[in-house]
């Protein structure tokens, strides 16, 4: 027998002998985890070695980043499940209810609010959710929220502070090769009549349990678009479809669509969609100033992706690198993307801020924002929080960006892939004091007037009375 083997034998006989291993789900955490059915690898083998300290749920029924929230002393690195088999194992699963601040009104119409990620670090997805929670807040409908993972204890408040309830269901994104995960289902008809929902929300166009539940119980449903499928080969191979697949889907299972941009509707190219653009609570943005006691400061403030411009960033650096008053910042996580920069010679203009949890916090040290994105964005949140903080903005003319700024007036639009073209704008910004002050002072009204909060909260009530009819 090859070690290898041996290894796996191992791995297997120790999950069998464990007291957890009834409440293991193979089959389910292949499709809960579909980079692990990519792998071919034992799952039993995957749980075991890696999945358990990586915060990766056992199946449908036991949220392990849920019930190390309720349990405190499961410590970092520790096995939840394990916990659980020692401690509660009279209780058939963990599926963790939590009680939000807002009260539940009896009378109220009920929505329940599902959205796709919920990670250590808080991207557009998170903020998203929180956006659309806020909007719905001026509106009498009850708001219950579905969330897959609690790993961000501190965004976990944050969602119960805007809603009656907060439940975390285990959940991967539909794939077409895989079937719906029945006990999730089961999770999800189960909300909807002991709530006595009205309406599913889709935060997303990569959930499928949710709409399947809404199906059988005959409830309405709203998917909130803010994806490209048509422009995102990545997001196509995750769901393991053609994008005409994907658009087949979303037509089918929603009621009504939801696009985050004019560019995303019209990408989508079906009927009964409304836009409901990406807020931004633009009155938390103060308007930032120039600091001519430090060197100009350009940044880019992402995920750091390759796909989000990151080697082209570094190659602007590089072209500013002789402009000893313009310095370059990276603002955003150190991953294993970023750490292939460091290993090699990089300007020393360039500076790598770790991430940050408000973009607040991003933009205080800037003086211009770009946005180098290589995949197009179906909204570009980075900019529009940039504008609402008074900073002007140079972006590649390319997917939603130019729906975002006005050429000239707001920022600069540069063809895709020609930095020295963003080079130049960004030189120009930096010898023009004026200049800087007068497109951001242009941005900051067009973020109030397009992107504010309230005018988000104005669209997405106009489609909420239009569906629930109060």
């Amino acid at each position: 027998m090859s070690l290898r083997r041996l290894k796996n034998w191992y791995w297997r006989w120790r999950l069998r002998n464990e007291p957890l291993a009834h409440a293991f789900d193979p089959v389910a955490y292949r499709s809960l985890h579909r980079d692990v059915a990519a792998l071919g690898q034992d799952p039993r083998v995957h749980y075991l070695r890696f999945g358990r300290a990586e915060g990766r749920d056992p199946g449908p029924n036991f949220s392990a980043s849920g019930y190390a929230l309720l349990n405190p002393e499961v410590s970092d690195g520790a096995d939840p499940l394990h916990h659980w088999s020692q401690h509660h194992l009279s209780e058939p699963y963990c599926v963790p209810e939590l009680k939000g601040d807002v009260a539940l009104v009896q009378g109220q119409q009920t929505v329940l609010v599902c959205g796709h990620q919920a990670g250590r670090t808080l991207y557009g997805a998170e903020r998203s959710l929180l956006e659309t929670l806020d909007a719905m807040s001026g509106l009498p409908i009850n708001r219950v929220v579905v969330l897959p993972s609690a790993l961000n204890p501190d965004y976990v408040d944050a969602v119960r502070a805007r809603c009656a309830a907060l439940v975390i269901v285990p959940m991967g994104w539909w794939h077409r090769e895989r079937p719906s995960v029945q006990a999730t289902v089961r999770h999800f008809v189960d909300l909807i009549q002991r709530f006595e929902v009205d309406l599913v929300y889709v935060n997303t166009l990569v959930l499928d349990e949710p709409l399947v539940a809404a199906r059988q119980c005959g409830i309405r449903t709203v998917v909130h678009v803010r994806e490209l499928p048509v422009r995102d080969d990545a997001l196509c191979a995750t769901l393991g479809a053609t994008p005409q697949q994907v658009l087949e889907r979303v037509g089918q299972g929603a009621d009504v669509l939801l696009a985050n941009s004019v560019y995303t509707a019209n990408s989508l190219g079906l009927r009964n969609i409304w836009v409901v653009p990406n807020g931004v609570n633009v009155g938390s943005f103060q308007s930032l100033v120039a600091h001519p006691d430090r060197p100009f400061t350009v940044g880019m403030v992402s995920s750091n992706l390759p796909k989000k411009g990151l080697y082209d960033f570094v190659e602007l650096a590089r072209q500013l690198s002789d402009k000893a008053h313009i310095r370059c910042h990276l603002v955003g996580p150190d991953n294993e993307w970023v750490q292939s920069v460091k290993r090699e010679p990089v300007p020393e203009n360039l500076v790598f801020v770790p991430y940050v949890s408000t973009p607040q916090e991003a933009l205080a040290d800037l003086d211009v924002l770009v946005n180098l994105s290589h995949f197009e964005e179906s909204f570009g949140r980075s900019v529009v929080e940039a504008m609402a903080a008074g900073l002007p903005v140079v972006a590649y003319q390319w997917g939603a960006l130019p729906e975002l700024i006005e050429h000239g007036e707001t920022g600069y639009l540069v063809p895709l892939g020609e930095v020295d073209g963003v080079r130049h704008r960004v030189e120009l910004l930096a010898e023009d004091s004026a200049l800087c002050e007068r497109l951001g002072s242009a941005g900051r009204r067009a973020a109030t007037d397009r992107y504010d909060v309230t005018v988000t909260r104005q669209r997405l009530e106009q489609v909420m009375r239009h569906i629930l009819s109060f």
